[in-house]
């Protein structure tokens, strides 16, 4: 027989996990976050269960495409943005969005052949992953998101991602940049009232002045909170959340070991 170990998917939770989060941001927009092969429950796994999100937001264009072939119509975006000029046309040809993280995207997607309908601008606030950052200046970044937007059909919209949002402090600098820094940008892009997203998964559940039009919750649809403290209430249970994995195994042999006999490679362990 295989080794006795079996790991349950369980899409009942991710759908309790999504409904959690829907009581909590209202009529925010959810953007399902299905990086890494949905956290590793599988793409399809995740179609099936957040189907009631607004959207699916992935890192690889394989595993949008994916999610495209397992019968996901709602919008997907790519939220590391493209990695190559072909993307882009890939993206046009599925109905995918696309973001602008770096000063190269914004080249390619200016200049490519063909371009997704609409883009996000990811703007560096403190972060200091990704994004556009303000030391590149406001008139230079304008520039590039002009030429980037005379070739969508949609107007751009406007993210950033917290840095500090499982603490109490740390977030606020970082919401007063962005909202202050959008309003500038859009004016003088002629968007009108842009869509606005900051929300991971900690600003989901604990900073409701962060929810903006879609928060993208990760760690969150899948059972867990991204808290590193013991406080109880930022356990999973705490929030309601439920985990979606069950892992079964059986127990093949137990050694009786003495008091000062070591255990394992290297002896690293000394009962």
């Amino acid at each position: 027989m295989s080794r006795p170990i079996q790991l349950t998917i369980r899409i009942d939770a991710m759908r309790h996990n999504l409904q959690v989060i829907r009581q909590r941001v209202g009529a925010t927009r959810i953007w399902a976050v299905a990086k890494a092969n949905a956290y590793g429950q599988g793409i399809e796994a995740a179609v099936s269960g957040f189907a009631q999100a607004d959207g699916m937001a992935v890192l690889d264009l394989s595993e949008a495409l994916r999610a495209r072939q397992a019968g996901w119509t709602k919008p997907i975006l790519m939220i590391e943005g493209a990695f190559a000029a072909e993307d882009l046309a890939v993206m046009r040809a599925n109905g995918i969005w696309t973001v602008i993280s770096t000063p190269e995207q914004a080249h390619m997607l200016a200049h490519a052949e063909a371009v997704p309908t609409m883009a996000w601008v990811k703007l560096n606030t403190g972060m200091h992953r990704l994004g556009l950052a303000q030391c590149l200046g406001d008139a230079t970044i304008v520039e590039w998101l002009s030429a980037c937007q005379r070739r969508l059909e949609l107007p751009l919209a406007f993210m950033t991602h917290f840095a500090c949002a499982d603490t109490a402090e740390g977030w606020q600098d970082q919401y007063t940049r962005f909202n202050d820094w959008v309003p500038r940008l859009a004016t003088s892009l002629g968007c009108a009232s842009p869509l606005r997203s900051l929300a991971n998964s900690a600003a989901t559940l604990s900073i409701p002045e962060a929810h903006a039009d879609w928060v993208r919750p990760g760690i969150v649809l899948y059972g867990a909170t991204p808290y590193a403290d013991d406080d109880p209430l930022h356990r999973a249970e705490a929030f309601g959340l439920k985990p979606v994995q069950v892992m079964q195994t059986r127990v093949i042999g137990i050694q009786h070991v003495a008091k000062g006999e070591a255990v394992g490679y290297g002896g690293r362990f000394r009962a």
